[in-house]
């Protein structure tokens, strides 16, 4: 076992958000990729050496995935936010092939689940069972749960026999998504760890997290994982240090119980006014359409943000920022605003604005009045 030492900064809620497929048109290349890429490495680099921090191994592989999670947002026909660099919640409701599920303990903590909503799991989850090897590593897409456009997968992980997986945090150092019967998709992915409820055994747990523009039901879906490291922040070691890759397949079929709702209203927008098209809403997320003239040319040639940073002729964009320039919030029936969200993005395709949202927790669907959405409020009328 090789020790190394550690930056000195909280590696504990490591959250690790991947890009994962967005489509930029043809207004960014592969190659301009990496280099925006490379030039902010260069950045976090010399700010940690200023800081006087050291550039450990350990170090190194952090500042790659934050490099990874960052998203160029700025191009000529799609503005996209990438996930938050939080848990994002996402329900897949799926039709189990039994007559009773239950979701694994841990999955259900994290998801936040009570034990009233057993029923919806039991409409909702779904048994995977597909796994992969890799060294004697074998990692099981133990079982799903989504929504339209948002699915969570409990990932197993399983070392040899004899091998305890007792490192205080792992991390994959690439992930990866697709949809292999879909064309044209977008969006995002993170994966955590889960707590270990017994750091003895050979087994630890993730919830790969994935958000895509295409509707995720009825998809068949590739996941691949690369590397894995695992490590002590408190005690400054790198117990683990793995390459190969994890490639697992596997089809989502599952009923969607999202509700749409169609206000027909308008709301304003860049001055003008703009047609609220759809509001999509699950007992884990939110999204509000709009449609207009308006978001084409704010599309076109939109506001700075204060946090840009300049790299050619494309911005990398706070995600803060963002989310401030398109405000959102949930009024529950008793008038008082829903409090915790996991994560939130924007997307701008042409002239479709979706601003979309993901619940901390279950939520009942019946208790979500309104949305209030750049000011204007919008009443859901069940």
């Amino acid at each position: 076992m090789n020790q190394q030492e550690k930056q000195p900064e909280k590696q504990s809620d490591l959250f690790l958000t991947a890009l994962n497929d967005v489509d930029f048109g043809e207004s960014l290349e592969e190659a301009e990729v990496h280099h925006i890429l490379g030039l902010t490495m260069e950045k976090i680099m010399q700010e940690k050496k200023n800081n006087s921090l050291a550039a450990t191994p350990i170090a190194a592989k952090q500042m790659e995935q934050e490099v990874k999670s960052m998203t160029p947002i700025r191009a000529k026909k799609k503005y996209f936010t990438g996930l938050v660099a939080c848990a994002a919640l996402f329900l897949a409701l799926t039709v189990s092939a039994v007559a009773y599920f239950q979701l694994d303990e841990g999955f259900q903590k994290f998801l936040k689940l009570d034990k009233d909503q057993n029923q919806l799991v039991e409409k909702a989850g779904t048994a995977i069972n597909v796994e992969a090897e890799n060294q004697g590593y074998r990692l099981v897409a133990k079982e799903s749960i989504g929504d339209r456009n948002h699915l969570y997968v409990l990932l197993d992980l399983f070392a040899p026999e004899g091998t305890v997986l007792d490192a205080k945090d792992y991390a994959f150092r690439k992930f990866h998504f697709d949809l292999t019967n879909k064309n044209n998709i977008s969006g995002g992915s993170t994966v955590n760890q889960l707590p270990d409820d017994d750091p003895t055994d050979n087994k630890i747990s993730f919830v790969f997290e994935i958000e895509a523009s295409e509707e995720l039901v009825d998809a068949d879906i590739f996941l691949k994982l690369t590397g894995l490291i695992g490590y002590n922040e408190e005690e400054e070691i790198l117990y683990l240090d793995m390459d190969g890759d994890w490639d697992l397949n596997f089809p989502l079929r599952y009923e969607d119980v999202s509700q749409c709702f169609q206000p027909n209203i308008t709301v304003p927008f860049n001055g003008k006014e703009v047609q609220v098209t759809e509001i999509y809403l699950s007992p884990l997320s939110l999204s509000v359409t709009l449609k207009g003239e308006a978001i084409a040319e704010y599309d076109r040639t939109p506001p700075p943000l204060p946090s840009e940073i300049k790299t050619g002729e494309f911005d990398i964009v706070d995600y803060e920022d963002t989310m401030e320039r398109f405000p959102i919030k949930i009024i529950l029936q008793d008038g008082s605003v829903l409090k915790g969200i996991r994560s939130e993005r924007v997307e701008i395709d042409e002239d479709v604005l979706t601003r979309s949202i993901q619940f901390d927790r279950v939520i009942e669907m019946s208790d979500i009045a309104a949305v209030e959405f750049l000011g204007e409020n919008i009443y859901l009328n069940k």
